[in-house]
């Protein structure tokens, strides 16, 4: 997965996480979405894409699927 950042000029204007033959990863599109919705800022939406690339790239080494992870149970 990569995050590619849409920008005019160099405001960032939307950020659209895609797998490696360039589709859309829906999930995390459509959280990206509705934060760029609520207009949260260019840097944050950057910094969510991020931190879901690098979780969707654990569940995939994994093996994991994004609706089976859970946090440890105690």
């Amino acid at each position: 997965m990569r995050v590619v950042r849409e920008r005019d000029g160099r405001i960032v204007r939307r950020v659209r996480p895609v797998n490696d033959e360039g589709e859309p990863v829906g999930p995390v599109r459509r959280l990206l979405d509705h934060l760029r919705d609520r207009e949260f800022s260019p840097n944050t939406l950057s910094a969510y894409g991020y931190d879901l690339k690098y979780l969707f790239t654990f569940l995939d080494r994994e093996s994991l699927d994004w609706q089976d992870f859970r946090a440890p149970s105690r």
